[in-house]
């Protein structure tokens, strides 16, 4: 099939793109690929699969699937067809797609079910699996779905790519996080986080949680930080564990604590019965605490937890 002249379209709202049939040969793929900065993860077995379709009459012409280029001339879609004619060492006309808008690739993202950690490593985030599990929460949180934790409701690429943008410290938070990853104490997504959230208005006081917690350095009997480490430290080596929604309850408020500047007996949530507890909200800022948290006494209730693990006391 010889090339076709490129065709530029416009469409009613004024986008443009060039469109042509093009013969891809090898050495053409390679070029393509060149063009490809931060695409997601290559899986190989997924390229082995159409090399067998194009080495034994199986592929198929003519479908109307495109590969695609954004304005800047990456490729945004059709690593693993351009991989596989390569490996094949054959030419197949495709459809080539050009001068489509920097924001495709998130609409593709939905489109082709890549997950939000394909679509964060096509940016050339960092961290990724952290960083998508922190951009979660952050969604829930501004979404007020916070305690929903195993729901079935989920954003779109698309829309968690404009959260990110919106929040870029997010990714300092996780690479602080991911910093004491090394520690006895493991620092996971919700309290990078938290520590994001946290320290927009008070930076100090979010580091001084983080770094604290997952070391213990300098801890002094009474801090909350204190409190939530030693719970913590003991429901890990439990047999029975507490649940997600649980964990990030106790998490909450010793954080609330912390902000606050208050000394802490011990840390409870009761999650169950006629009188559990509500989730309690986050504070972000000194200035009108008492109208953005629930109002239970910290050091006077009782939970269930886990066999091995009671209500810390100091």
């Amino acid at each position: 099939m010889s090339n076709a002249t490129a065709t530029q379209l416009v469409s009613p709202s004024g986008k443009k793109l060039v469109v042509e049939y093009l013969d891809v040969a090898p050495e053409i793929a390679e070029k393509m690929l060149f063009q490809n900065p931060n695409n997601r993860d290559l899986r190989g077995r997924w390229v082995d699969t159409l090399t067998q379709h194009m080495n034994n009459g199986a592929w198929r012409e003519g479908t109307g699937e495109a590969i695609q280029f954004d304005r800047k001339g990456n490729l945004i879609n059709g690593q693993h067809r351009l991989h596989a004619i390569i490996k094949s060492g054959k030419t197949f006309p495709f459809l080539i797609v050009s001068e489509l808008g920097l924001d495709v690739m998130r609409v593709l993202d939905n489109i082709y079910g890549r997950n939000v950690n394909c679509y964060l490593e096509m940016r050339g985030e960092q961290n990724v699996p952290s960083l998508s599990s922190a951009l979660k929460i952050l969604w829930m949180y501004k979404n007020d779905r916070l305690t929903g934790y195993g729901d079935t409701i989920a954003p779109s690429n698309e829309i968690l790519g404009d959260l990110l943008d919106a929040n870029p410290g997010l990714c300092d938070s996780v690479e602080l996080g991911l910093a004491f990853r090394g520690q006895d104490f493991r620092c996971d997504t919700f309290l990078m986080f938290l520590h994001y959230v946290g320290s927009e208005k008070h930076p100090e006081k979010a580091d001084e949680f983080i770094q604290k917690l997952s070391t213990g350095a300098g801890l002094e009997v009474g801090s909350p930080i204190y409190v939530l480490r030693e719970y913590l430290m003991k429901e890990r080596n439990s047999a029975k564990r507490i649940t997600v929604k649980h964990r990030r309850a106790l998490i909450t408020k010793a954080w609330n604590a912390h902000l606050k500047g208050e000394k802490m007996n011990q840390l409870n949530w009761r999650s169950k019965g006629k009188t559990k507890d509500r989730f309690p909200s986050i504070m972000v800022d000194i200035v009108g605490l008492e109208s953005s948290v629930s109002t239970e006494d910290l050091s006077s209730k009782t939970v269930p937890v886990p066999k091995g693990v009671g209500a810390v006391k100091v």
